[in-house]
């Protein structure tokens, strides 16, 4: 018989099973903050991403208004361009 079937079937547990129990509460206790513990450390600050800005510029040709340079900067010190020709 389990020590749970026991409580429930109103059998005197020993010394030994109480102290288990207590044990056993202390663990779940530990675990659980430790679960919450890890959950809440995403949230602060210092885990958070790094935002970056950036920034796309076209220049057009004025006699026919197509598209002649994109140039995309993504705020580091290299970005993309691409002529059209």
């Amino acid at each position: 018989m389990n020590l749970f079937a026991a409580r429930l079937a109103g059998v005197p547990l020993p010394v030994f099973a109480k102290q288990r129990t207590g044990l056993t509460l202390a663990l779940r206790l530990v675990f659980l903050a430790f679960v919450f513990g890890v959950t809440a450390l995403p949230a602060t600050p210092s885990f958070a991403q790094l935002q970056t800005t950036r920034s796309t510029e076209y220049s057009y040709d004025p006699a026919t208004g197509q598209v002649v340079l994109e140039r995309i900067d993504p705020g580091l010190p290299e970005c993309l361009e691409t002529v059209y020709t």
